[in-house]
């Protein structure tokens, strides 16, 4: 787990979009989407449901946003 990783994932609750995201932070949209991915795998845990409609934070992911 990196300080990157933990300011994707915090970035990202906020925005609830990933392309919007990464728009923010300033970086590609499959890179946040990597980023966020090998958090996810490394927790083995979801952080985000993700649908057509954005990306919401799971139960675990609000466990973890509000430790950040």
């Amino acid at each position: 787990m990196t300080f990157e990783q933990l300011l994707y994932t915090e970035v990202l609750a906020q925005h609830k979009s990933m392309q919007d995201a990464a728009d923010a932070l300033h970086i590609s949209k499959s890179g946040l989407s990597t980023s966020i991915s090998q958090l996810e795998n490394e927790l083995g845990v979801h952080i985000f449901a993700k649908s057509a409609t954005g990306t919401k934070l799971t139960p675990e992911g609000r466990q973890l946003v509000s430790s950040i």
